[in-house]
């Protein structure tokens, strides 16, 4: 099973709410994915192909969220884990976005880091960005 967990508050323990969230979610014996917080100077991102499950602590946050899936698009890698970031985007997807070759060709100019459906949806949400509408 797949899920997308987020969490903002005023504690700082998103970290751990994440991956306890991703834990109740999955119905498998590992949780495969990515997480990233917002720590209060950066938010880093983790990925992993690995079970996260085995990770004693996750940063110190207010806010964050962390994904599972099974692989769709590519193999189980983790350049391929989720969340994916191109330029002010970053993003966790669940489903399959059907013509994504169509739309990679399109942005052949930007270096993609994995071969999955859920970047080029990054990539084309942040070219949105600079002008504020899709056209």
């Amino acid at each position: 099973m797949c899920g997308i967990f987020a969490i903002s508050g005023p504690r700082r323990t998103a970290g751990n709410d994440v991956l306890e969230g991703l834990k109740n979610w999955s119905i498998e014996d590992t949780i495969r994915g990515g997480s990233r917080f917002e720590t209060g100077r950066e938010f880093p991102l983790k990925r992993s192909r690995k079970d996260l499950r085995s990770k004693k602590e996750f940063p110190s946050a207010q806010e964050g969220f962390g994904h599972s899936r099974w692989a769709t698009h590519g193999g189980v890698t983790k350049e391929n884990a989720h969340p994916h970031k191109a330029g002010r985007v970053t993003l966790a997807h669940n489903g399959i976005f059907e013509n994504y070759l169509e739309y990679r060709k399109k942005f052949s100019s930007y270096a993609f880091k994995s071969e999955t459906d859920s970047e080029v949806i990054a990539v084309l949400i942040d070219s949105f960005l600079p002008t504020g509408h899709c056209e």
